[in-house]
């Protein structure tokens, strides 16, 4: 058996060309576990700033949602302030009214007893000047 160096030198390059793919896979795996972990560390900081904006976000709201509870509880403590104020002047105003009223019934009853005895008192003195007339009218 002759070996001539080319096989030597193919022989070599071939051993050559696995070990480096040997060491290039070992690489690759570390390289790849790196990433992966890399990968997994940025998404538990990812994970930890949502969670910590959600927070705040909660936060915010909470303190939001506050003050506009106590704005609504002081606008409906206004409105009904203003709707009692509202419903006690309508009272009132209905209680003037129906006072005028009656007091207006009343004089209109008096006023027309009045004109009722005013016009008994003309038909009276109309028959009187009727009873004149005619009495003068026989002694002519």
């Amino acid at each position: 058996m002759t070996v001539n160096i080319e096989a030597i030198v193919s022989i070599l390059s071939l051993v050559g060309t696995g070990i480096a793919l040997y060491f290039s896979i070992k690489k690759g795996n570390k390289e790849g576990q790196k990433l992966d972990a890399e990968t997994v560390s940025e998404l538990w900081k990812a994970l930890k700033e949502a969670t910590e904006n959600y927070h705040k976000l909660q936060d915010e709201f909470a303190e939001y949602k506050e003050k506009t509870e106590q704005q609504l509880a002081a606008y409906k403590k206004s409105m009904t302030e203003q709707l009692r104020a509202m419903v006690l002047e309508n009272a009132d105003l209905e209680r003037e009214f129906t006072n005028y009223r009656r007091s207006t019934e009343e004089e209109l009853r008096k006023l027309r007893y009045e004109n009722g005895k005013l016009k008994e008192k003309v038909r009276v003195l109309e028959a009187g000047a009727k009873a004149r007339a005619m009495n003068l009218g026989k002694g002519t």
